[in-house]
């Protein structure tokens, strides 16, 4: 409030009074001499400007005004600092709650990933065991299939020496057609020891399956010629791949192929060799076979037995 007085010693009671509040009255305010002040409540802070004059009884104004400066202090909440503090504050709120979003988000991502993880762990654990089931099973299968497959071709090999027994020339040759093949090889020979004298042994061939007629120009060997007479002296399976063309042929319509792999079997009896069985096949003979056929060769032997 702010109580103003305007000096006429006449006629005091006819003085009348302007004023406003720059910055805050749009316009002048007017009383007469018996409202001689001003109020003004909830001022924002600032500065203002009070301005009076004062007119005398004939109407006549002041030519100068009276002005007084107010400073009006904010209170606290709406000054510039805390608008800066509280700024700051909610803008650190906003980036703590960021993050702390940020942070439940990778440790949620963490967490998923972690059960992801451990799924395919079990997923894959779980794979492997089917894995490993299903090879036991194929392995069995085929241990059983090989097996059967082993048994089978022995059958067959001691059903023709029961009931080939009393030839030996047709024996032979029933022999080693079946075991060619079984062994699904292409030619096959069997070659028998023949004494002559006391010092003198070849290995003759006996019996023989597909062999051209170059095949059979060479039909006796001596303990250490050539691959039948080195099986024989050596008594040691003999396998070769790559065979020379020249070694085995195979005849057809198409023309004559040669033949590149090689297996021979020495035939042994109480620890001496008595014979070979020699294989010749397009394809490499595998262990599988390799095995039947030495399990075939002890069925053999009676073929020399005395």
């Amino acid at each position: 409030s702010l109580e103003f007085v305007g000096l006429h010693f006449a006629s005091p009671e006819n003085i009348r009074y302007a004023y406003m509040l720059e910055n805050h009255d749009e316009q002048w305010n007017y009383a007469d001499a018996s409202v001689r002040f001003a109020s003004y409540s909830n001022l924002s802070g600032g500065t203002y400007y009070f301005k009076v004059r004062a007119a005398n009884k004939n109407g006549l104004w002041s030519k100068e005004e009276v002005v007084l400066k107010i400073i009006v202090k904010p209170p606290f909440w709406k000054t510039g600092w805390f608008f800066a503090i509280l700024a700051l504050l909610v803008s650190g709120m906003i980036v703590f709650f960021i993050r702390r979003r940020e942070y439940q988000l990778k440790r949620d991502k963490s967490i998923l990933e972690e059960k992801l993880k451990q799924g395919d762990l079990e997923i894959n654990k779980r794979k492997e065991e089917i894995e490993q089931q299903q090879r036991a099973i194929e392995e069995k299968e085929e241990a059983e299939a090989y097996h059967n497959w082993i048994n089978e071709g022995l059958a067959l090999i001691s059903d023709i020496l029961s009931k080939e027994k009393s030839d030996l020339q047709k024996l032979s040759r029933s022999l080693i057609s079946n075991l060619v093949q079984y062994l699904e090889a292409q030619q096959g020979g069997m070659f028998l020891s023949d004494t002559k004298g006391e010092n003198e042994t070849s290995v003759d061939l006996v019996a023989n399956y597909a062999y051209n007629s170059e095949k059979l120009e060479k039909t006796s060997f001596a303990p250490g010629e050539g691959m039948v007479g080195t099986c024989f002296q050596q008594k040691k399976i003999v396998e070769m791949d790559d065979l020379p063309d020249t070694y085995a042929k195979l005849s057809s319509g198409l023309g004559e192929s040669s033949l590149k792999h090689l297996l021979i079997i020495p035939l042994l009896y109480d620890s001496e060799a008595v014979g070979v069985i020699e294989i010749v096949s397009f394809n490499k003979i595998d262990k599988s076979r390799v095995e039947f056929a030495e399990k075939s060769k002890k069925l053999a032997i009676d073929l020399n037995r005395p």
